[in-house]
């Protein structure tokens, strides 16, 4: 299984917005605002509990909810059409509906205690 940290995301992110071709180096603007959205998507997923990992190890079988996740947002910066943004809207939504299925037997995990009198 091959981890991914959040530079290789940020440049997965912008290849799948067209703005890098795959073995290109992104310039220096577009990776700087990439890794700014990748870090705020991971917060914000790892907030509602669904990125139990390091950013900087993101397992294989999460990276494409997460590059969809992030592309959601990020989308917007770079002057897509409407029907392109609704299209990264709809691949986020779906994205986080996979993380909640992914990771929902991790939820409610709390114990159970009974008090009897």
């Amino acid at each position: 299984m091959a981890l991914m940290d959040r530079q290789k995301m940020a440049i997965r992110c912008l290849q799948n917005l067209n703005r890098v071709a795959a073995g290109e180096t992104p310039n220096g603007a577009d990776y700087t605002l990439a890794m700014e959205f990748v870090n705020s998507g991971y917060a914000k997923l790892k907030n509602l509990g669904l990125a139990p990992f390091d950013i900087d190890l993101i397992p294989e079988f999460a990276q494409a909810s997460i590059r969809d996740y992030c592309c959601g947002d990020l989308a917007s910066m770079f002057g897509l059409d409407i029907a392109r943004r609704q299209e990264f809207d709809m691949k986020k939504a779906q994205a986080l509906a996979e993380m909640r299925v992914q990771f929902e037997a991790n939820w409610n995990t709390m114990p159970v205690e009974s008090w009897y009198f």
